[in-house]
């Protein structure tokens, strides 16, 4: 039977997010879990667990799901085989991040979406000339999720608290993989966790891609590929 890798998508994502990874891990059980529509990140958490009927799995968050995949793994810690955040910190946004975020907030309700603007969709990636597939690709998978998701996301997303005592678990392998330049992670939070998880004798450790671009699994999905087939397929 082939092992089951949960992935969790970012904001705004859907299961667009890992067209490129079905057949290079060909021999993973990939299973998409979208972003449920709850009040709070503990009741996502819940709400996620319950579809993961397996009772150990590898576990692979993006970004926000990054963050939601983290919070999982404080709470079964012990059915978690190797936890996977790819562009992603376990912490709390920055002040400015909270800003920025209520500030879009606030703006979509008083004027309404018309979906990502390619400045940010640039934004995210790396190079001046990204694959026009990839662009269309995040630009779809915004208009597929639509308004009242981003709306979710960005207002729970806020709700982020720092996680690193709680995954500081003897049991858990746990892998942050990450561009070098990629201005939406918290490197410097990472780098002390991994240190104080090490000297703690826990399994963790960090991966840093060339580059700068956040969506890594449209991007550069072999290179992620490759990552999970060298610390999964062994483990």
């Amino acid at each position: 039977m082939k092992p089951t890798l949960y992935l969790i998508p970012g904001t705004m994502c859907n299961d667009k997010l890992w067209q490129y990874l079905h057949e290079p891990l060909h021999e993973f059980n990939l299973v998409h879990l979208p972003i449920p529509e709850e009040p709070s990140i503990d009741a996502i958490a819940d709400t996620l667990i319950q579809d993961m009927v397996e009772e150990e799995f590898y576990l692979l968050g993006f970004s926000f799901g990054g963050f939601l995949a983290s919070y999982i793994a404080t709470k079964i810690p012990q059915r978690i085989r190797h936890l996977l955040i790819i562009s992603n910190s376990a912490c709390a946004l920055s002040q400015q991040e909270m800003e920025e975020r209520q500030k879009n907030l606030a703006l979509v309700k008083q004027y309404g979406y018309r979906g990502i603007s390619r400045k940010k969709v640039l934004a995210m990636l790396d190079g001046a000339s990204p694959k026009p597939s990839i662009v269309n690709t995040i630009v779809q998978m915004d208009a597929d999720l639509g308004v009242n998701t981003l709306l979710h996301h960005l207002s729970v997303g806020t709700q982020r608290t720092d996680l690193a005592e709680e995954l500081f678990q003897p049991s858990l392998a746990m892998t942050f993989v990450f561009s070098a330049d990629d201005k939406l992670v918290n490197k410097t939070w990472i780098d002390a966790f991994v240190v104080q998880s090490q000297r703690q004798g826990h399994q963790s450790q960090k991966i840093e891609v060339p580059g700068c671009g956040h969506m890594l699994p449209l991007e550069q999905p072999m290179v992620i590929a490759e990552l999970i087939q060298q610390l999964l397929v062994d483990h």
